[in-house]
């Protein structure tokens, strides 16, 4: 999905996934991990877990990779619980790679 911001100059691109998690304790689990190995800074907005980091894109520019991750609980029709993960960033290709990343991960 693409965002367009006010102004023609600023563009953002967003992604959200779901990905399929045993159960609460392995989410925080991850998230404990991300803090320890410091790919992430993190911060705490109502009931998300907000990473973000700055990448270099060019000699001059850093790009920021926000990523908004939320975990939800079991309903009647998902077996498991799943953890949600929107990504933002003004690189589409910044998102693809952590999109990648975290497949691999989760």
């Amino acid at each position: 999905m693409f965002i367009n911001n006010h102004s023609e100059k600023n563009k953002c691109h967003y992604k959200s996934y779901c990905y399929h998690m045993v159960n609460l304790e392995t989410f925080n689990r991850f998230i404990n991990t991300i803090k320890l190995y410091k790919s992430f800074n993190i911060f705490h907005f109502d009931s998300y877990n907000v990473l973000h980091s700055a990448y270099p894109i060019d000699e001059n520019k850093m790009a920021l990779l926000l990523i908004f991750s939320e975990f939800s609980h079991r309903n009647h029709n998902i077996p498991n619980d799943f953890a949600k993960l929107h990504f933002i960033s003004i690189s589409n290709s910044l998102i693809q790679f952590a999109v990648n990343l975290f497949n691999q991960i989760l």
